[in-house]
């Protein structure tokens, strides 16, 4: 299967939010997700978009939609680097006193990870410290599930997730849900 172009990470919240700091957790969250499975590809990305939006279904308020791309400096698969590049560009297209309902992320520019040009700046120990905790990071999660080892900005059970009650049965992938049949 080829790799992917971009990836997008977006997600409706289960409850309205409105401050910063929650949206700023949404997309950390979602950033970090991305990041995952740019790192799973062993790619980089030159930018990052970020979007932000309130419902269209709301007829107290205009509908708003945010959405800014954040070019990196140089390509990177580093969490810790697109999450400031999405914070950046999620703090210029915030607009307080707005409920909103849908935020995202997507890694734009994808290529292949040592294949890009090489930064004259750039410091190749730190590269190498970065890939290799980068590489923890993912091993941990994979090893204990995803979201046991988070960024700090990252709220482990966030009051926007999305609510599950209405979800149908995972039976196909959740041994736990799988129908009991007695005799």
């Amino acid at each position: 299967m080829p790799d992917k172009q971009q990836i997008r990470c977006s997600r409706t919240f289960g409850a309205t939010v409105t401050s910063l700091a929650e949206l700023t957790q949404a997309i950390t969250t979602f950033n970090s997700r991305a990041a995952e499975k740019l790192r799973a590809q062993q790619g980089v990305a030159a930018a990052v978009g970020v979007e932000i939006r309130t419902s269209v279904f709301r007829t107290e308020t205009t509908p708003f939609v945010g959405s800014l791309v954040v070019p990196l400096v140089a390509p990177s698969a580093d969490t810790r680097v697109l999450v400031a590049a999405a914070r950046r560009g999620l703090q210029r297209i915030y607009q307080p006193g707005l409920v909103y309902t849908k935020a995202g992320v997507v890694l734009l520019g994808l290529g292949c990870a040592g294949q890009g040009q090489v930064d004259l700046f750039s410091d190749g120990a730190a590269d190498q410290r970065s890939e290799a905790l980068m590489a923890t990071l993912d091993a941990i999660n994979s090893r204990f599930g995803r979201g046991s080892l988070v960024l700090a900005n990252a709220h482990p059970a966030p009051r926007w997730r999305r609510r599950e009650q209405y979800r149908s049965p995972r039976y196909t992938t959740r041994l736990e849900e799988l129908p009991v049949a007695y005799c």
